[in-house]
């Protein structure tokens, strides 16, 4: 009986975190989608023509590309046919040539949203084992508040970023070196930003006294392994249009003057502000120094390269956030989270 139990309940959570996905999918590439900013098109960054630095996010890109190119012809054909004539092909302005393309990148994403789902459930109970509704509930919550961060238009890459990031922290924490550093390279290939994560890991063992040499000699073979990655997708798309990194300084002084969107900044900053800071001092010392290895140095970074206005820009502390925020949504739910001191 408690094993028809158990299996009751995993399929009911995977049920529950598969639909979750699937909505925050659908919100993901109907508002405001993957096309919209003209030097990162979907069609573009499949084909490794984009501009520079978006086209060096090239593991969805490839990864949707080669799936594409095992995918058979007839299969491609009738997709084409399913898609083409339905109203949502029509609001989504899709090309009906890359359909196919279209079609596993929406997997891919939901794929992503469904790891981060279950890799967020596997990092709660090792920050708050009780009670055991916020390990089930949690999750839930992390899926359904991502919306808040699709402003302007979404990039193929971001699902990604969400997942490695977080999969990344949970098998540091459960000591699966292989796993990690697996993953990290994954990231590493998804995303410059993967260099976060060797503060993050630098920081957990230094916090748990771990010899100096041992860890440092890991931190230069994550580093090697970054830079080596890096080197090698710059060179691979040298002569692409664009420059290492983009210029938004200008654009962030002028947001200045844009009433709204300053509105929009300063709610999203003060709720998970407030949910962040909240009993501060009795929140885990690792999610409070990972939050700020990681979103100090995201932030100082999107005042001269991103859009202050773009939440998504600090997809890799949502892990962080989330976890620092989840005893007191919890608590306005009426559960309370037992902190391990």
């Amino acid at each position: 009986m408690k094993f028809v139990l158990l299996r009751s309940g995993q399929f009911l959570r995977w049920l529950v975190y598969c639909h979750c996905a699937a909505v925050v999918t659908f919100v993901f590439i109907v508002h405001p989608g993957v096309d919209g900013y003209r030097r990162a098109m979907f069609g573009e960054m499949v084909d490794g023509t984009a501009h520079r630095p978006h086209v060096y996010r090239t593991l969805v890109p490839t990864g949707i590309r080669l799936l594409s190119s095992v995918t058979p012809d007839s299969l491609k054909e009738r997709l084409i046919g399913l898609v083409k004539d339905t109203r949502l092909f029509s609001k989504l302005g899709w090309d009906v040539e890359r359909i196919p393309e279209y079609v596993i990148a929406t997997l891919v994403f939901f794929a992503c949203f469904l790891g981060f789902a279950f890799a967020l459930h596997n990092l709660v109970p090792i920050f708050y084992p009780e009670p055991t509704a916020a390990r089930e509930l949690g999750p839930i919550i992390g899926l359904i508040v991502l919306p808040v961060f699709f402003r302007y238009y979404n990039h193929v890459y971001d699902p990604a970023t969400l997942f490695l990031f977080t999969a990344c922290i949970f098998f540091l924490l459960n000591r699966s070196l292989v796993k990690y550093y697996l993953f990290f390279i994954l990231m590493a290939i998804n995303k410059e930003t993967a260099i976060l994560l060797v503060l993050v890991f630098s920081m957990w063992y230094w916090q748990k006294g771990k010899p100096i040499i041992p860890v440092a000699i890991h931190v230069c073979i994550q580093t090697i392994l970054f830079l080596s990655i890096r080197a090698i997708i710059a060179l691979g798309f040298a002569n692409n249009p664009g420059g290492f990194m983009e210029d938004h300084l200008l654009y962030n002084i002028y947001l200045i003057v844009k009433p709204g969107a300053v509105l929009y900044i300063a709610l999203v900053f003060a709720v998970f502000g407030y949910l962040v800071v909240n009993q501060w001092s009795l929140k885990p010392i690792f999610l409070r120094r990972g939050f700020v290895a990681v979103f100090v140095p995201l932030f100082a970074l999107t005042l001269f390269f991103g859009n202050l206005d773009e939440p998504r820009i600090f997809y890799e502390s949502f892990p962080f956030v989330f976890l620092l925020s989840l005893p007191t949504i919890m608590d306005a739910l009426g559960i309370r989270i037992v902190i391990p001191t």
